[in-house]
Order: C-alpha cells, then sequence, then structure tokens
C-alpha cells in the first residue's frame, strides 16, 4: 500500500503521541501504569502469558519502531508482517 504525500502527514500527525509512547522506555516501568495493567488484564479476563507491562512495552517498541521512525523521517515503509508472526 502506498500512500500519497497529504495522508503520510495526516498519517504522522495522528500517530504522534503513539510514536512517542513508544519511544519511552519508562512507561512499563511507571508503578501507576502496572496498577492499571494488571486492572485491565482482570476486569477484561484477558491472559498475557504471564508477561509484565515492561516486557510487554518492549515487544511493542521493537514491533513499531521501524514503522514510527519511517512515519517520522517522512520516508517509505517496505518491512512485511507476515501473517503467523510473534504477535500472534
Amino acid at each position: 500500500m502506498r500512500l500519497t504525500v497529504a495522508e503520510h502527514r495526516r498519517m504522522r500527525n495522528v500517530m504522534r503521541p503513539y510514536l512517542e509512547a513508544i519511544v519511552k522506555h519508562d512507561f512499563g516501568a511507571d508503578t501507576g501504569k502496572k496498577k492499571q495493567w494488571e486492572a485491565f488484564l482482570r476486569k477484561g479476563k484477558l491472559d498475557a502469558g504471564g508477561a509484565t507491562l515492561e516486557e510487554v512495552c518492549a515487544f511493542l517498541h521493537d514491533f513499531l519502531m521501524p514503522l514510527a521512525q519511517a512515519l517520522a523521517g517522512g520516508d517509505p515503509f517496505t518491512l512485511i508482517w507476515p501473517a503467523g508472526g510473534p504477535w500472534r
């Protein structure tokens, strides 16, 4: 999928707060956020497979950073996320 220049700019503006959160490595270490994570899992009866918030944040950082860098730099994103990857 190719984006027009206008679509790319709009996406970058919408994604900016999320991209900044990806870069913030201390998010998963925040005590308040850890409590929110645990409550989220408990209320939703979700199984995180024992992953801590810090581990989830580290995974998301590694997974999304190439996209974030491409958006921030106005570069094309050419990586492929194949079906059946580790995000399943």
